[in-house]
């Protein structure tokens, strides 16, 4: 099946932490890929599509962000999790924040390929 993506998807094993934003009691997962729209992670726990969910990203500098449940699938051990950032909710500098983090790892990218 052939899916046409917005953003380009980098690969990643950054440390975030999320949670539904009335819970208090966070998750601990790592971050498979980021894009500019979103991002995806694995998780033990079925994610409700169509929810939205608070991230932090264990990034220098701390970055809380919230986005969208958009994919919520089962691979046999885990779930893979598709998340749209929501721009709405998200504060501008967060978004910045994340932008430039977003900025670093393709810099990192094409300077590995030198």
């Amino acid at each position: 099946m052939y899916e046409e993506r917005k953003f380009t998807r980098y690969s990643t094993n950054i440390i975030c932490e999320v949670n539904y934003p009335n819970e208090s009691v966070q998750k601990q997962l790592h971050l498979k890929n980021v894009s500019l729209g979103g991002m995806a992670f694995e998780s033990d726990i079925e994610w409700e599509i169509g929810t939205l969910i608070n991230i932090q990203l264990l990034f220098n500098p701390l970055i809380k962000v919230i986005g969208k449940v958009i994919r919520c699938s089962f691979n046999g051990n885990l779930f893979d999790i598709g998340i749209k950032l929501n721009e709405k909710y998200s504060e501008d500098k967060q978004l910045q924040d994340y932008k430039n983090m977003i900025a670093t790892i393709i810099e990192n990218v094409h300077t590995s390929w030198d």
